[in-house]
């Protein structure tokens, strides 16, 4: 009887074993298949990347005008939303308003140069506002397609 119960317990051993080697080359199985399928996804994300930064430089060559007044209203946008602290109040005192004063007057110049310029190369408020908006058009288009297609690749796996 003891020969029994020590056949048996030896079968179950290795019924055991035989499963838990099953249960691990599975679970490796998947492990791979789920870096594989990572690794495709990171992939094709990067390659919809350059295809929005790519569409986004030739954005910026075909209207550089509008690319300028892009980058000049997101500076003013970011520099007035930045708080000013008590020691830049106590560092500049009467110093800053004969900055901001310089800088206004320097910004005056440079408003006036700019309209000139533009005025020679037949550049009106209109074309440039068109130009502004083709280009914030073609840089959400850009980042939208790449947002989707990274989406879209992570969902499928």
């Amino acid at each position: 009887m003891s020969n029994s119960v020590k056949d048996s317990a030896e079968r179950a051993s290795a019924f055991a074993s035989e499963k838990l080697a099953e249960a691990k080359q599975t679970l490796r199985d998947r492990s791979q298949a789920t870096r594989a399928a990572a690794h495709d996804a990171l992939e094709s994300a990067r390659g919809k990347v350059d295809e929005a930064k790519s569409a986004t430089a030739q954005g910026i060559e075909d209207n550089p005008v509008a690319a300028l007044v892009a980058g000049l209203a997101l500076g003013a946008i970011v520099g007035a939303l930045l708080p000013r602290g008590e020691r830049e109040k106590e560092a500049l005192g009467t110093v800053g308003g004969k900055l901001n004063e310089a800088a206004r007057t320097a910004y005056a110049a440079a408003k006036d140069a700019g309209r000139e310029a533009m005025e020679e190369l037949g550049i009106n408020k209109d074309a440039a506002q068109a130009q502004v908006d083709k280009f914030v058009q073609a840089a959400t288009k850009s980042a939208s397609a790449a947002g989707n297609a990274a989406m879209g690749t992570v969902k499928n796996r």
